[in-house]
C-alpha cells in the first residue's frame, strides 16, 4: 500500500509538472510527449556518438584497452565517486533549468523592447520636461481655477483677462521684458470717463524728449461743451502760470483741436515791439474749421513729428499745421497732468512714443492697439503711482505748501507795514493822490468867443487856428446861468462859431478826465453841432470816453463811427486809457482830401477811418456846438477838464504838425491859479523823458520799484506810499505814458528758451545755422599759422588776460576744443541778424540787445558762489573777434559788458579807444536776470556818443564821445554765440535804435513775471536730438515662450424665435409682445429690432453663422467657421471701432455664442519642444459655461539625440528579430506537432504566442511610424514657426484677415503634427500594456516570481464573476445617483461622473458634504455599506485564498531557489555545460524521469547513460550538483523512500495491517508481485526490455548464443553486469569474441513487462522492431530506430 501510495503521489505530482516551470510559453502543454519523443531519438543519437570507438575494438591490444577503462570505471564508480543524487530532483532541476533559460530570454527580450521604448519616448520627448512646462503652465494660468469653471460671466470678465494678462508675461519681446522706464508708450485713461472739470492724474512724470510722439484718445463731447482740454501738462499748480501748459492737447467745439506747448520756454518774439505779449505758449491750429459734433464717440489722434502736427478724426486726416519750433518738455515737480474738461468724455487715452502713421492708427481704431503691440504682448504702460511717488509727492506738496505759507506771510508782514504808512498819509493829508488841484468851471450859458481873430500857431509858423476855448476849464454839471436852460449847458452860438462849408476842420485841445472812476469808461461830448438849441439832433459830433471815440455823420455810411480799444490802434492798451488824472493832447482831424477822420493821441496818430461822406459836406450851416455832457435829452457826461481848444479851418494838419503842437510848451493860462510849470508835469510823458526812468530809490524799509511793481497788482494803493510815484513811474505807472504806437522794430536770434550746457568745461559755442561746425574748424585750423599775428586775436587774447579768476572762455584758438564745444543743435537763424544789421547801420549804428539768463543751479556758478553770466556774441570763430561780450572782467566785480571795434588795428596805438567798458550789476544765483544794452552811436559825430548798460532795474551808462563801433561783419553784428557757464537763456532781442531806459524798464517789467514761471525746457536741444529710448530688459524667467498673439475664436448661431417646443415657441412670442405693449409704449420708442423680431426678446439657438459678419469681424476657419480676433483686443481695451460703430468689446462673447477657444502657441527652445494651450470653453450646453484646457506638446530631435534615438530604435528591432525568431521556433514546433501527430495546442499557448505576434507587428509598426516623423520634426517645426514669427503683424501691406489665416494655417498644421504623433503615441500606449502584460505573464517562469500570475490565475473565474456583481451592483447605483441627484450636484451629472464618484467612495474618498442631504446621505451609507463592507472585503478574501494556494505549492516545491540565485547557477551550469560536454538538460532530464524506479544516481548510472563525453564530464557534473541540497540521496528503507511524507503513508499502513492481523508488504515483495504478475500475463519466453530513455538497461542480456539468460527462479533479480548500448549489442551480437558488457545498477528494480515497455516506445513515437518467430515470441531484442 505504501508503493502504491507512493506511486499515485509521484503521478500526481508528474501530472503537475507537465507544463513544468514557465509551461506558460509557446510550445509546452501539449506538445509535450513530442517532445519528449524527439528528446529519445537525441539520446539514441548521443549514446551513438559516444560508443562509436566500440565498433573499431577488432584486436586484442584494443581489448586490453578496452579492459582497462572498465577497471577505471568501476574505481571511480565504486571509490572515487560513490557520491549520489536525487533522481526526481535532479531531473526536475534540470527541465527547471531549461525551462528558466528558455523563459528567462523571452523574459529577457520581452523587457529590453518595453525598457528601449520607453528611453526612445523619454529621447523623442522627456516626460519630465514635458511636465515641467505642463506645470509651468498650469501654476501660471491657473488651470485649477479654470477646469470645470461654470461660470460664464467670471470666465468672459474675469478669467479671459487674467489668461492675457499671464500670456503677456511669455513674450519675449513684450512690454514686461523690453520696456522704457519713464518716457515710453504710456496708457493715460483707459475705461470712458465723463467729466465735470480736469481730473488730475497725480505723480506721473510723462516726459517728451522725442522729436516724434502721438496721443490717440476717445471722445465725446456733449451739447454744452464749448472748449477744453484732452490733456494737459501744467508748468505750475496754482497761481500764475497754472494755465499755461508744457504741452497739452485742445479742443474746440466749433474750431477743432489744436496744440498748445511752450508754457515753460515760451518767449514772445513780436517783429513790433510795442505789442503786448498776451500769448504765453505756442498755439498750433487747422487753418479749416472742423466742428465736432455731440453726441458721437470719435477715435482722436494727434502726431507730432518734428516742426508739423497732423490731427485725425477716426481715419480722417483732418490736416497738418507747421509749428514754429520743435515741442520741448518741462519739469512740474511731479504735479501730474490733467485731463478731460467740462462736457467731455475721454476713454482709451494713450501717449505713444512715436508718430503713427495712418495704418497704425486704423490698427488702433480697429483693434485697441498697434498690431505691433497686440503681436508681442505689449501695450502702453498703465499709469500707475506707485506708494513711494505718492509719498513722495504729498511731502514735496506738503514741504511746499509750508514754504509757500512761510513765503507769504513775510511778504505779508512787509506790506501790511506800507500799508499802513499810506493810510496815515491819507490820514495826514500827504498822499499824492490829494494833490489834484480841478480847473475852476467854465459858466454855462453861450461861451464868449472871438470868431474874427485868427492866431500864429508857434509850433507850426505856416498855421492859423481859431481858440475856441482857453482856460484850463471844468466842464462839470454846473447850475444853469446865462440863458441855460438846464444845469451843465454850454455852447457856442450859431452866429459866432466859424464856419467851414467845403473845407475840412481840424480840432486840437488839452484834455483831462478827473471824475472816471477806476474800473468804469466815462466819456463826454467835446463837440456837438445842433440846429437847435432845443434839439438833440447832431449834424456832427466828436465823442471821446475812455474806451475809445464817437462820432455822428448824418446821411452817411455809416451814419455815425465808435472804435474802441484795441480798433482804434493795436497798440492801445490800458495804459493810454483816458483814466487818469494827466493832461493828454488829442486832435481830431476830418482830412477833406480822404473823408478820413484821424484822431491823434499824445501827438502820435492813433486812428485813420472814414468819416462816412464827403468831409466837405460837414459844416451843415449856422448852428450852435455844444461843448459838455449836457443838452436836451442827454445828461450822462463826465466831469472833465478842457485847456486850449483849437480850430483849424481848411488843408488838415499834418502828422508832424500835430506832434509839434503836442510836443510844445503850454501856453500860458491867466484864470488856471496854477502856474504853467505845473502844468506841465501833470501832462503825459514820452518814454524818452528823463523823468519816465525807475530810479534806484528805495523806501524806509528797503523796497525798491520792483517791489512795488510785484506787489501793487493786489494792492493798488501801494504805491501811495510817499516818494513811490516820483521816484518809481514805469513800475506803479505813477506817471501817465504818451501814447506810443511803437515805432521800433525788434528781432530774435532764437525764438524760444534755450538750455545751454557746457559742452566743454570752458563753455559751449552756438553757430548761426548758415555756419558748418566742419567749415569753422578746418578753417581754424588753416588760420593756425597766422594767429597770433592776426590783426583782431590781439584783442580777444586782451579780454581772456582781463577776466576774473573764477571765470573761464572758450579757447577758441584750438581748434579742437573748438570742435568740442561747438553745439550744433544750439544754432540761430542768422536772417533775423542780418536784418536787423542792416537797420542798424541805416539808423547810424544805433541799436539795443537784451536778454534773461537764469543759472541752472550750482553747475553754473562760479567757485566763490556767483553767477557771472558770460555771453560773448562773436562774429568770427576764426579768428576770434566779438563787437558785443559780456563776462566777468576784472574792472568789474559784477561783471561788465565790453564793446569792441572791428576799426582798430593789428595792436593797441596810443590815443585811440579799441574797447568800451561798461559796468554790470550782480545777477542772480537764483532767478531770471534781464540784462540790456543799449547803445547810441548817431551822437559820436558830436562827441555825444554813449552806451548804457541794463541788469534788471539798473543802469550804468557810459559816454563814449566820437567813438565809433565798427563792426567786424559788415552783415551781421554776431554769428555765433559763446556760453560759458551753463545756464537758461531767452531769446536775444535785437532793436535797431536806442531805446529809452524807461522803455527798456518796461520791457523789463512786461516780462518778468511770465519769465518768474518759465523754467525752460528740461534738457538741451543736443541731448533731445540725441536722446534714446533706453530700454530695461528684465530677466526672462519662463523657460517657454510664446510664438504669436493669443487668438481667441467663438462659434456662433444665429438667434431664433423657434425653439424645440412648441409652448417654448409660443412663450417667446408672448414675452416679445408684451415687450411691445409695455416698454415699448408711448413716450418711449423701441429700436426697429426689438420691435420686428421676437428673438430680440429672448431667443433658442439657431443655425450657425459661417456666411456674415460678427463684431465686424469676417468668418475664419479653424475647426469649423468662426470668428477670430486678438485675444488682447477684447480684454485690454473696452471699446473697439468696428464698422465706424463703438462697440464695447465686453459684447464679443454674448448669447449666441456655442464655443470660445483661445489659443497659445509656445516653444521651449531649451528642449526644443512646441506646446499649444487651448482654454476652451463650452456655452452651448445646458450650463453657463463648462471650460477645459488642453496642453499639447511636440518635440523636435535632432543632432547627437537624434543619432542617439535611431540606435536606441535599432535596439528596439534587433530585439524584435529575437522575439521573432523564438516567435518562429516554437511556431514550427507547434505546428510540427500537429502536422505529424494532430496535437492542436490549448488556448493559453495559442493566445501567447498571438499577443506575441501582435506585440511584434505592433512594435514594428510604431517604429517605422516614429522614425520618419522624428527623423523630419526638427524641420517641419522649424518651418512652422518660421511662418508663425514671420507674420508680419505690424506690416500695413498685409490685411488684419491675412494675417489670422496665416496663423491659423500655420496652428492647424502644428495641430495636425502633434494630432499624428498623439495618434501614435496612443498606438504606442497600447503596445507597451501589451508588452508590460506579456512581461506579467512572462515571470511565471519562475515559481517565486509566479506569485502575482499565480494568485490571479488561481483566482480567475472568482474574479469573473465578482466582476459581473460589481458591474450589476455600481451600475445600479449609478443610475440611481444620476437620476436622484444629478440636477443638482456636478459629482452625479452623468452616468460617467456617477460611476467615477462612486469608484472613488469605493476607495474611501467621500463627498464633503454629504451629510447635508438626507437622500444623498442614504444613498451613500447603503453604498457604502454594499460595496466597501461586503464586495470589497470579498475581493481580498478572494485573492488571500488563491495567494495562500499559490504560496502552499511554492512551499512544496524543492528544486527552486531565490530568482536571482537561480539565474546565477543557470548561469554557471551553462558555462561548465559548454566546457565538460555535458548534455542538454532537457535530454539528461527527460531520460532520468523515466527511470521511476531509482530514487537516486551516480556515476556509474550516468556514465552508462553514454549521454556525457568522457568520465570526467561524468565527474564535474556530480560535483556541481552535490553542491545543492535538494539534490542529496533519499534515505531507502525497507518500505522504500523514507521522506516525511512516506513514513506517514506507512505509519497508516502500519495501523491497517494490524487492524488485519498481517503485516505490511514490502517494496521487494511488491515488486516480485508485479514481476511474477507481468510474467504470467506475457508467457515464459517473453524478454524484458527497458526503453532505451537516457540509458536502456537488458535485465536478461543474451547469452552469446543470443538467447536471453534468466534466472533460475525466474524472479527479476538484476544481472549485475554493464550492459551495452542497444546499438552496439545489435550490432556485435554475433562477432566472435564478442564480450556482452554489464554495469550494476543499485537500488534498480523491474520496471513493468513488455506491455509497458510497448507503452513507453508508443510514446516516444519510435515502432517496435522486436524479432518473434511464428508464435510471436520474441528472438532478438528490440532497437530504437534513428
Amino acid at each position: 500500500m505504501a508503493a502504491a501510495a507512493a506511486m499515485a503521489m509521484k503521478k500526481k505530482q508528474d501530472e503537475k509538472n507537465v507544463l513544468g516551470p514557465g509551461g506558460g510559453g509557446p510550445g509546452g502543454g501539449s506538445v509535450t510527449m513530442r517532445n519528449q519523443r524527439q528528446n529519445e531519438v537525441l539520446v539514441t543519437a548521443l549514446q551513438r556518438q559516444n560508443t562509436k570507438q566500440w565498433d573499431a575494438i577488432e584486436n586484442p591490444e584494443q581489448l586490453r584497452e578496452r579492459a582497462a577503462l572498465r577497471i577505471q570505471l568501476f574505481a571511480r564508480g565504486h571509490i572515487l565517486f560513490r557520491q549520489r543524487l536525487h533522481r526526481e530532483n535532479l531531473y526536475k532541476r534540470l527541465e527547471f533549468e531549461t525551462e528558466l533559460s528558455v523563459g528567462g530570454w523571452r523574459l529577457f527580450t520581452q523587457v529590453m523592447v518595453f525598457t528601449f521604448l520607453l528611453i526612445a519616448i523619454g529621447m523623442s520627448g522627456d516626460p519630465s520636461t514635458k511636465r515641467g512646462i505642463y506645470t509651468n503652465l498650469r501654476d501660471s494660468f491657473g488651470f485649477d481655477d479654470l477646469r470645470g469653471m461654470t461660470d460664464r460671466s467670471e470666465f468672459v470678465n474675469t478669467q479671459m483677462g487674467a489668461i492675457a494678462t499671464t500670456a503677456k508675461d511669455f513674450f519675449i519681446l513684450s512690454g514686461s521684458q523690453y520696456f522704457v522706464p519713464e518716457s515710453g508708450s504710456v496708457e493715460l485713461l483707459l475705461d470712458m470717463e465723463t467729466f465735470s472739470a480736469p481730473k488730475l492724474l497725480g505723480g506721473l512724470q510723462l516726459e517728451i524728449q522725442l522729436a516724434e510722439f502721438s496721443f490717440t484718445g476717445v471722445v465725446r463731447l456733449s451739447p454744452q461743451f464749448v472748449r477744453g482740454y484732452i490733456l494737459r501738462k501744467r508748468i505750475l499748480p496754482a497761481g500764475q502760470g497754472s494755465e499755461l501748459a508744457c504741452w497739452g492737447w485742445y479742443l474746440h467745439a466749433q474750431k477743432g483741436p489744436e496744440l498748445h506747448y511752450g508754457g515753460h520756454d515760451y518767449f514772445a518774439t513780436p517783429a513790433d515791439s510795442a505789442e503786448e505779449a498776451t500769448v504765453k505758449q505756442e498755439t498750433v491750429s487747422l487753418s479749416n474749421r472742423t466742428v465736432f459734433p455731440a453726441e458721437e464717440y470719435r477715435l482722436l489722434t494727434i502726431v507730432v513729428t518734428g516742426t508739423n502736427v497732423t490731427f485725425y478724426s477716426n481715419l480722417d486726416n483732418l490736416g497738418t499745421a507747421q509749428m514754429p519750433r520743435p515741442v520741448t518738455d518741462c519739469f512740474n515737480n511731479l504735479e501730474g497732468m490733467l485731463v478731460g474738461d467740462t462736457g467731455m468724455t475721454l476713454g482709451q487715452l494713450s501717449f505713444y512714443a512715436k508718430a503713427l502713421t495712418p495704418t497704425i492708427i486704423e490698427e488702433i481704431y480697429i483693434g485697441g492697439g498697434t498690431l505691433d503691440d497686440l503681436s508681442t504682448g505689449t501695450r502702453p504702460a498703465p499709469l500707475v503711482e506707485t506708494e513711494m511717488g505718492e509719498l513722495s509727492r504729498s511731502l514735496t506738496s506738503a514741504v511746499g505748501v509750508v514754504d509757500q505759507s512761510v513765503s507769504e506771510q513775510i511778504p505779508a508782514a512787509q506790506l501790511n507795514l506800507v500799508m499802513q504808512a499810506v493810510e496815515i498819509e491819507k490820514i495826514a493829508g500827504n498822499s499824492s493822490s490829494g494833490n489834484i488841484i480841478l480847473a475852476p468851471s467854465l459858466p454855462t450859458g453861450s461861451i464868449a468867443f472871438n470868431s474874427s481873430t485868427l492866431l500864429t500857431d508857434s509850433a507850426n509858423p505856416s498855421r492859423q487856428y481859431y481858440s475856441l476855448l482857453g482856460g484850463p476849464w471844468l466842464l462839470d454839471n454846473a447850475a444853469k446861468a446865462n440863458d441855460a436852460t438846464f444845469d451843465g449847458e454850454r455852447w457856442w452860438s450859431s452866429d459866432k462859431f466859424p464856419r467851414f462849408t467845403g473845407r475840412g476842420v481840424t480840432f486840437t485841445m488839452w484834455f483831462r478826465n478827473v471824475a472816471c472812476p477806476e474800473g468804469k469808461s466815462c466819456g463826454t461830448f467835446l463837440l456837438s453841432a445842433h440846429q437847435s438849441k432845443a434839439s438833440s439832433a447832431r449834424c456832427w459830433s466828436a465823442w471821446v470816453e475812455t474806451d475809445g471815440i464817437y462820432w455822428d455823420t448824418p446821411a452817411g455810411t455809416p451814419s455815425f463811427g465808435y472804435p474802441l480799444n484795441e480798433a482804434l490802434n493795436p497798440s492801445y492798451s490800458q495804459k493810454f486809457k483816458l483814466t487818469s488824472d494827466t493832461w493828454r493832447h488829442m486832435a481830431w482831424v476830418f482830412n477833406e482830401d480822404t473823408n478820413n477822420l484821424e484822431y491823434y493821441l499824445d501827438g502820435v496818430l492813433t486812428y485813420t477811418g472814414t468819416w462816412g461822406k464827403p468831409v466837405s459836406e460837414m459844416d451843415c450851416g449856422p448852428v450852435n456846438v455844444s461843448i459838455g455832457f449836457r443838452w436836451p435829452d442827454y445828461t450822462y457826461g463826465a466831469d472833465v477838464e478842457i485847456y486850449d481848444m483849437r480850430m483849424y479851418v481848411g488843408a488838415p494838419l499834418t502828422t508832424a504838425e500835430v506832434f509839434n503842437i503836442a510836443t510844445a510848451p503850454v501856453p500860458p493860462s491867466p484864470s488856471f491859479g496854477r502856474d504853467d510849470q505845473a502844468r506841465a508835469r501833470d501832462r503825459c510823458l514820452y518814454l524818452t523823458s528823463p523823468e519816465m526812468m525807475d530810479t534806484s530809490w528805495t523806501d524806509t524799509y528797503g523796497h525798491g520799484c520792483a517791489w512795488y511793481f510785484n506787489n501793487r497788482g493786489l494792492y493798488p494803493t501801494l504805491c501811495s506810499y510817499p516818494g513811490v510815484g516820483e521816484n518809481c513811474p514805469i513800475a506803479c505807472k505813477s506817471k501817465q505814458e504818451c501814447f506810443n504806437v511803437g515805432t521800433y522794430k525788434t528781432y530774435f536770434a532764437w525764438n524760444s528758451i534755450r538750455r545751454i550746457e557746457s559742452t566743454t568745461p570752458n563753455g559751449t559755442v552756438c553757430l548761426a545755422s548758415s555756419w558748418n561746425k566742419t567749415q569753422q574748424v578746418e578753417r581754424c585750423r588753416a588760420n593756425q599759422p597766422s594767429l597770433q599775428t592776426d590783426g583782431k586775436t590781439w584783442q580777444w587774447e586782451a579780454d581772456i588776460a582781463a577776466l576774473q579768476s573764477a571765470a573761464h572762455r572758450v579757447n577758441l584758438t584750438d581748434c579742437d576744443e573748438l570742435e568740442a564745444a561747438t553745439d550744433e543743435q544750439c544754432s540761430f537763424d542768422p536772417a533775423p541778424v542780418k536784418e536787423f544789421t542792416t537797420h542798424m547801420k541805416a539808423n547810424g549804428g544805433d541799436f539795443t540787445l537784451a536778454f534773461w539768463v537764469k543759472p541752472l543751479g550750482e553747475i553754473s556758478l562760479a567757485s566763490d558762489g556767483r553767477f557771472l553770466p558770460s555771453v560773448n556774441f562773436l562774429s568770427s570763430v576764426s579768428p576770434p573777434f566779438a563787437n558785443i561780450a559780456f563776462g566777468p572782467y576784472v574792472s568789474g566785480s559784477n561783471g561788465e559788458a565790453r564793446m569792441r571795434s572791428g576799426c582798430t588795428g593789428s595792436a593797441p596805438q596810443p590815443g585811440i579807444v579799441d574797447t568800451e567798458q561798461i559796468e554790470m550789476s550782480k545777477a542772480s544765483t537764483t532767478d531770471w536776470t534781464f540784462i540790456a544794452i543799449s547803445k547810441n552811436n548817431q551822437l559820436r559825430t558830436s562827441g555825444g556818443a554813449r552806451a548804457s548798460v541794463a541788469t534788471n532795474l539798473g543802469k550804468f551808462t557810459e559816454g563814449q564821445g566820437s567813438w565809433d563801433m565798427c563792426l567786424d561783419d559788415p552783415d551781421a553784428l554776431f554769428n555765433a554765440i559763446e556760453v560759458n557757464f551753463p545756464m537758461l537763456i531767452s531769446p536775444i532781442m535785437l532793436v535797431p535804435q536806442e531805446l529809452p531806459f524807461g522803455l527798456v524798464q518796461e520791457i523789463y517789467y512786461q516780462q518778468v513775471g511770465n519769465m518768474a514761471v518759465r523754467d525752460g525746457p528740461l534738457v538741451t536741444n543736443k541731448e533731445r536730438a540725441s536722446t534714446t529710448m533706453e530700454i530695461e530688459k528684465n530677466d526672462y524667467v519662463p523657460k517657454s515662450a510664446l510664438m504669436a498673439t493669443p487668438i481667441i475664436f467663438q462659434k456662433r448661431v444665429a438667434p431664433s424665435a423657434t425653439c424645440p417646443f412648441e409652448y417654448s415657441t409660443e412663450w417667446v412670442k408672448e414675452q416679445h409682445q408684451k415687450v411691445i405693449d409695455g416698454r415699448c409704449k408711448a413716450p418711449y420708442t423701441c429700436d426697429s429690432d426689438v420691435l420686428d423680431k421676437p428673438e430680440a426678446t429672448i431667443s433658442c439657438p439657431g443655425a450657425p453663422v459661417d456666411n456674415e459678419k460678427s463684431f465686424g469681424l469676417e468668418p475664419q476657419e479653424f475647426e469649423g467657421t468662426g470668428f477670430a480676433d486678438f485675444l488682447f483686443s477684447i480684454t485690454d481695451t473696452p471699446f473697439v471701432f468696428r464698422d465706424g460703430e463703438l462697440r464695447p468689446t465686453g459684447s464679443f462673447v454674448d448669447s449666441l455664442t456655442q464655443t470660445v477657444k483661445i489659443i497659445l502657441v509656445f516653444f521651449t527652445p531649451q528642449y526644443g519642444i512646441t506646446t499649444v494651450m487651448s482654454v476652451d470653453a463650452d456655452m452651448s450646453g445646458p450650463r453657463s459655461a463648462f471650460v477645459d484646457v488642453s496642453v499639447q506638446h511636440y518635440a523636435i530631435l535632432e543632432g547627437a539625440q537624434l543619432v542617439a534615438y535611431l540606435l536606441v530604435q535599432c535596439m528596439v528591432l534587433i530585439f524584435i528579430v529575437f522575439m521573432i525568431v523564438d516567435v518562429f521556433q516554437h511556431g514550427t514546433a507547434m505546428w510540427g506537432a500537429y502536422r505529424e501527430d494532430r496535437i492542436v495546442p490549448d488556448l493559453l499557448t495559442a493566445g501567447l504566442m498571438g499577443v506575441d505576434v501582435l506585440t511584434i507587428v505592433m512594435t514594428t509598426v510604431v517604429v517605422c511610424l516614429r522614425l520618419p516623423s522624428k527623423i523630419a520634426s526638427a524641420g517641419a517645426v522649424r518651418e512652422i514657426l518660421h511662418n508663425l514669427d514671420a507674420i508680419p503683424w505690424a506690416s500695413s501691406d498685409v490685411s488684419v484677415t491675412d494675417k489670422k489665416t496665416t496663423f491659423f494655417a500655420n496652428v492647424q498644421d502644428l495641430l495636425a503634427l502633434i494630432g499624428t504623433e498623439e495618434s501614435v503615441d496612443a498606438f504606442l500606449n497600447v503596445v507597451l500594456i501589451v508588452l508590460l502584460i506579456r512581461v506579467i505573464q512572462c515571470t511565471s517562469l519562475h515559481p517565486r516570481l509566479a506569485l502575482l500570475t499565480g494568485t490571479i490565475s488561481k483566482a480567475m473565474d472568482d474574479f469573473w464573476h465578482s466582476a459581473l456583481l460589481i458591474i450589476l451592483i455600481m451600475g445600479s447605483f449609478a443610475g440611481i445617483g444620476t437620476w436622484r441627484f444629478g440636477s443638482e450636484r456636478e459629482e452625479f451629472g452623468t452616468f460617467e461622473k456617477t460611476m467615477q464618484t462612486e469608484f472613488l467612495m469605493f476607495l474611501g474618498e467621500f463627498l464633503e458634504d454629504w451629510a447635508t442631504d438626507t437622500d444623498l446621505q442614504a444613498f451613500i451609507v447603503l453604498y457604502l455599506m454594499i460595496m466597501f463592507l461586503l464586495v470589497l472585503n470579498f475581493l481580498l478574501a478572494i485573492i488571500v485564498e488563491a495567494y495562500m494556494g499559490v504560496r502552499e505549492v511554492n512551499e512544496e516545491n524543492e528544486i527552486e531557489q531565490e530568482f536571482l540565485t537561480d539565474m546565477a547557477s543557470i548561469f554557471q551550469a551553462n558555462l561548465m555545460s559548454y566546457r565538460h560536454k555535458w548534455p542538454h538538460g532537457q535530454v539528461l532530464g527527460r531520460m532520468l524521469a523515466s527511470q521511476r524506479a531509482k530514487f537516486s544516481v551516480g556515476f556509474m548510472d550516468l556514465s552508462g547513460s553514454m549521454l556525457f563525453k568522457d568520465q570526467k564530464s561524468v565527474g564535474a557534473f556530480l560535483r556541481y550538483y552535490q553542491g545543492f541540497e535538494f539534490c542529496e540521496p533519499p534515505e531507502i528503507g525497507s518500505y522504500g523512500k523514507a521522506d516525511d511524507g512516506m513514513k506517514q503513508v506507512l505509519e497508516i499502513e502500519r495501523r491497517v495491517a494490524q487492524l488485519l492481523g498481517t503485516r505490511p508488504p514490502k517494496l521487494k515483495d511488491m515488486a516480485h508481485q508485479e514481476g511474477a504478475k507481468s510474467k504470467a500475463k506475457r508467457g515464459p519466453s517473453d524478454t524484458q526490455h527497458v526503453p532505451d530513455m537516457g540509458g536502456s538497461f537488458n535485465r536478461n542480456p543474451p547469452n552469446g548464443n543470443g538467447a536471453h539468460h534468466t534466472p533460475g527462479n525466474g524472479s527479476a533479480e538484476p544481472h549485475h553486469s554493464h550492459s551495452a548500448p542497444p546499438g552496439l549489442a545489435a550490432n556485435n551480437a554475433n562477432k566472435p569474441g564478442y564480450v556482452q558488457p554489464a554495469m550494476q545498477l543499485p537500488g534498480s528494480v523491474a520496471e513493468g513487462n513488455g506491455e509497458d515497455v510497448d507503452n513507453l516506445i508508443a510514446e516516444l513515437g519510435t515502432p517496435r522492431n522486436d524479432n518473434k518467430d511464428a508464435n510471436g515470441d520474441v528472438v532478438q531484442s528490440a532497437t530504437l530506430q534513428d
